[in-house]
């Protein structure tokens, strides 16, 4: 083989998977803040930008927690003690 660092048989498929599912998830979500903050008129598209954002963050954190089997009840629960 010409390229050994390229061999992609040695990555798991669900891994390949994963990889290629965050990026078409997080190309247009980065696509979407950054024309709303750059060419936004006023405020309002900031903060929805912002909104978005963080919305995007905590999803993406949560898919990464289940897809990795993260047991997140000790989280939760402390979460929902504070509150």
């Amino acid at each position: 083989m010409a390229f050994p660092f390229l061999d992609l048989s040695a990555i798991p498929f669900l891994t390949i998977l994963l990889i290629l599912g965050a990026l078409i998830y997080w190309v247009p979500s980065f696509f979407l803040v950054y024309h709303l903050t750059r060419f936004g008129i006023g405020i309002r598209p900031r903060i929805i930008a912002l909104v978005f954002l963080v919305g995007a963050v905590i999803l993406f954190g949560l898919l990464v927690a289940f897809a990795a089997r993260i047991d997140l009840s000790y989280a939760f629960s402390r979460l929902f003690q504070a509150l």
